[in-house]
């Protein structure tokens, strides 16, 4: 079955979504969709949207990973003297607190190491981001009501960086709006810096204004690790590589390209519809991609998707499939025990329909003895009795009744003697045998084989004679009944 991902990217102008499936040896981009924001960062038509892709795919069951705005986030790198995770996460909040714009308790912080040319004086870098609690908490609920559901919320600009650094050795990456330019390097497999920048209150994204803030930035990065960076390429989402001249402004330094941040192409995707649908050239969806592919490329992630958020986060996504699972238990239950007391019913009803049938044999065979108790055992009893006062003959009262004792002849008559029974005559006290066969010692042989019988006592050869004509013997035997 395949794997379904959507990754929302959440921008300060538009939401992008994109839905990228991974299946059968192929991995490929099953629906795109761009929707504009108000200027009050309202959501409007994002319901519609998400109806749309539905249409083209049904991501119901698919992991969901959303973007938090930038703006609402707070970055800083912190020297750690030591790289243990467990102690970083009982003292970071309390190096981070001097420099938050909010309350501690407020907080939602999470870190990862930060990719570095050589090691800090002060310890190992960590790449740390905050977020405001009341803001991620109504945040969620918003996404809840649309249906959503996200297992990763995570900073858009992270999550693009360390994307990309799975498909490249190093580079930047560069996003923004007329007022703010975010920018992002990696190098060795992971981020190295993440800074978001005011470029002042323009109408429109200026090139000079985006190139002198990342010459600005690559120039803090140099000073504060003194290495080596030299990135390969700038990759421009979408809105920044459209503007006129963006292109040959903004390259940093000789030898540095400048290009669209393509990660369908890069990472392989196979279209579902339009190369420009998937590329973004019509949607912007460059970003939603990169977080749709987050889980698929094995990089650390920020997440703010944690602590009681988390617990509720989880709650949430798999209520529904627990409250299904509870009915359809209580289902399984409820039609076992009617099925068990189906039987039981069937069962009671046969077992009067039997006890009415004795019952009605009973006053048939009795018409003037009243049914006290069970009809089985009361005509037992009334047998008993009619027979005592009938003065039927001793040989009523028997053990041993004529099919017992033709049985027993039958059974001990030797199958491979020539013996024909010409005459069988039953009495009270014995049983008289006459018939013929071929030797005297078959006749030897009957004796001896009857006298197995537990219905007889004693056998005598009343006679024996040859016949003169065809040779036989025809034989006479008194067999007395036990």
């Amino acid at each position: 079955m395949d794997v379904k991902i959507i990754g929302v990217d959440f921008s300060v102008q538009a939401i992008s979504m994109a839905v990228v499936t991974f299946g059968r040896g192929e991995q490929r981009v099953a629906a795109c969709e761009r929707v504009p924001l108000d200027g009050n960062g309202e959501w409007p038509g994002l319901a519609e949207a998400l109806a749309r892709i539905q249409e083209t795919v049904d991501f119901r069951d698919a992991l969901c990973v959303v973007s938090f705005p930038d703006d609402d986030i707070f970055y800083r790198i912190i020297s750690m003297p030591f790289s243990d995770r467990k102690k970083i996460a009982k003292v970071i909040a309390y190096e981070l607190e001097p420099l938050l714009p909010f309350a501690l308790e407020d907080a939602i912080i999470d870190f990862q190491p930060a990719a570095a040319s050589r090691l800090s004086d002060s310890g190992t870098d960590f790449f740390v981001a905050a977020a405001f609690k009341p803001r991620l908490r109504e945040f969620i609920g918003k996404l809840n009501a649309l249906g959503l559901e996200p297992e990763i919320i995570t900073s858009r600009a992270f999550a693009a960086v360390s994307v990309l650094s799975a498909y490249k050795d190093n580079g930047i990456f560069a996003d923004g709006d007329p007022r703010r330019l975010t920018v992002g390097g990696f190098a060795g497999g992971g981020v190295r810096f993440v800074h978001t920048m005011m470029t002042g209150n323009a109408d429109q994204i200026r090139p000079k204004a985006v190139a002198d803030t990342l010459n600005h930035i690559l120039i803090a990065d140099e000073e504060r690790q003194a290495s080596d960076f030299h990135p390969g390429t700038v990759f421009l989402t979408d809105i920044l590589y459209r503007i006129p001249g963006m292109k040959e402004t903004v390259a940093p330094a000789p030898g540095i390209s400048v290009g669209p941040l393509d990660m369908a192409g890069l990472a392989g995707l196979a279209p579902a519809g339009s190369a420009a649908a998937v590329n973004g050239e019509a949607g912007g969806c460059e970003i939603a991609l990169c977080l749709a592919l987050l889980k698929r490329v094995s990089r650390p992630v920020i997440n703010f998707r944690k602590d009681e958020l988390a617990v509720t986060g989880k709650w949430r996504q798999y209520s529904n499939v627990m409250v299904r699972t509870g009915l359809i238990a209580a289902l399984v239950m409820a039609i076992g025990l009617f099925g068990f007391y189906y039987d039981l019913k069937t069962g009671r009803d046969r077992i009067a329909a039997v006890d009415a049938r004795m019952a009605a044999i009973f006053r048939e065979s009795f018409p003037d003895v009243p049914l006290v108790d069970e009809p089985l055992v009361q005509m037992r009893m009334e047998f008993d009795r009619l027979k005592g006062k009938s003065g039927l003959p001793a040989e009523m009262s028997r053990k041993a009744y004529c099919i017992d004792i033709l049985n027993d002849i039958s059974r001990f008559v030797p199958p491979d003697n020539d013996v024909i029974i010409e005459k069988l005559s039953i009495g009270p006290d014995d049983v008289i045998l006459s018939g013929s066969t071929d030797s005297f010692n078959a006749v030897d042989a009957l004796k001896s084989e009857f006298g197995k019988s537990v219905f007889l006592s004693k056998i005598d050869i009343s006679s024996a004679t040859m016949s003169k004509v065809d040779k036989r013997v025809s034989f006479k035997l008194r067999l007395e009944l036990q």
